[in-house]
C-alpha cells in the first residue's frame, strides 16, 4: 500500500496523512486506523480509482498510464508505479490543504468526493 503525508520540520507529526486502500477495504480499513491515528489528526483514505482519476482523468487505467501522467502533469520522472502512486497521493494532499490548485475537472471531482467522506477537511473552493 502507498502512503503520503505532509509533515512538519521535525517530521514527527504530520498535518495530513493519506493512504491508498484496496477497494475491498473501502468500508472497513481497520488495519490502517492505528497507524494513521499515530501519524496525524487528519486522515484521508484514497481508493485506487480515485488516485488514478486524479492522476489521469480516468479511474480505470493501467499503472503505466499513471506513471506517464505523473511525469506530464507533475514533472516527476519515475519508472516505478509505487513511486508514482505516492506522488499522486502527495498532490492530493497538497490540493486538500490548498497548496496545489487542481488543473482538471476530474481532480476537482476527486477532491469533492474525499471532502464528503472526510468532513474534517476544509470545504472546497470553487473550481
Amino acid at each position: 500500500n502507498h502512503k503520503a503525508w505532509l509533515c512538519g520540520p521535525s517530521q514527527a507529526t504530520c498535518s495530513l496523512a493519506l493512504i491508498e486502500i484496496a477497494k475491498h477495504e473501502k468500508t472497513s480499513p481497520t488495519k490502517y486506523r492505528h497507524w494513521l491515528r499515530t501519524l496525524s489528526d487528519l486522515r484521508v483514505l484514497v481508493t485506487p480509482s480515485q488516485l488514478k482519476k486524479f492522476a489521469t482523468g480516468k479511474g480505470n487505467v493501467d499503472k503505466n498510464v499513471v506513471i506517464k501522467e505523473v511525469y506530464k502533469r507533475f514533472g516527476i520522472d519515475t519508472d516505478d508505479d509505487n513511486t508514482a502512486d505516492a506522488v499522486v497521493l502527495g498532490y492530493i494532499g497538497l490540493a486538500l490543504t490548498d497548496e496545489y490548485v487542481p488543473t482538471t475537472q476530474e481532480q476537482w471531482d476527486v477532491l469533492s468526493d474525499l471532502r464528503k467522506r472526510h468532513a474534517v477537511l476544509v470545504p472546497a473552493v470553487a473550481a
